[in-house]
């Protein structure tokens, strides 16, 4: 199992929603469009802003789209990739975070520099890590 399929099926269930990016500045190719297109039920927002989970611009904006995170959702992102770090425009939207029902994130990935922060209860790290042999926290 990938990991990006491990985490979907083990620990999105905590999620109320994620979010995807498009950078206004990087060509979005038809599968980024179509990703999009298929998440369009689980819609919450689209928003216009500089900051998100994972990244703060500098003076520029992107589009930040916020999903139910619902089992028609989970499909269509084990579905689209099999890495984290996949998720890069213009191939496919950007930096897929994950919040909790608080609204803080327990996962946030910026997805160009390759970086994952997880912010995790110590049972749910003890989980994760013996769940994913691979995976190491830093």
């Amino acid at each position: 199992m990938t990991h990006i399929n491990h985490l979907l099926k083990r620990h999105v269930k905590k999620s109320a929603k994620f979010h995807l990016v498009i950078r206004k500045e990087v060509a979005v190719a038809q599968s980024a469009k179509a990703i999009l297109k298929k998440l369009e039920p689980s819609l919450i927002q689209k928003v216009e802003k500089s900051e998100w989970a994972s990244t703060i611009l500098d003076g520029e904006t992107a589009y930040v789209y916020y999903y139910h995170t619902d089992d028609a959702a989970k499909k269509v992102l084990q579905q689209a990739v099999s890495s984290l770090y996949a998720w890069q425009q213009p191939n496919f939207p950007e930096d897929l975070s994950f919040f909790r029902d608080n609204g803080a994130d327990w996962l946030a990935t910026s997805s160009r520099e390759q970086n994952c922060h997880l912010t995790l209860e110590p049972q749910e790290a003890k989980e994760l890590l013996d769940k994913v042999a691979t995976l190491q926290f830093d």
